[in-house]
């Protein structure tokens, strides 16, 4: 009889483990899945904004009028900035290109003298 519910108690442990591996997969594939549903909640709003902006230019290049949209004026600023920077910056390439000339000139004189 001891044999007998010693061997029972062997198989039931072999199971309880295996119980407790799976369970601690299942927690594994929980955290993964939340990411997941996260990121399909993501690529449904990114989706949606997609097919709003096809939609917003789909229905500018049909339209003939000259009316512009948030989309397009938001387009048109962001130009008119990368304008505006590239114009700074190659003024101050300019001053700096002044400047290193100066310096170079100066530090021939202090030579000299």
């Amino acid at each position: 009889m001891n044999a007998k519910l010693s061997a029972e108690l062997n198989v039931l442990r072999e199971l309880h483990q295996s119980i407790e591996v799976l369970r601690e997969e299942k927690r594994g594939l929980e955290t993964k899945l939340a990411a997941m549903s996260e990121m399909r909640e993501k690529v449904v709003k990114l989706e949606a904004e997609l097919e709003a902006a096809r939609s917003e230019t789909a229905l500018a290049s049909k339209s003939n009028d000259t009316s512009i949209t948030p989309l397009s004026e938001l387009g048109l600023a962001h130009a008119k900035v990368l304008e505006g920077y590239g114009a700074v910056a190659a003024t101050l390439r300019q001053q700096e290109a002044v400047a290193a000339n100066l310096d170079t000139c100066l530090q021939a004189r202090r030579k000299l003298t």
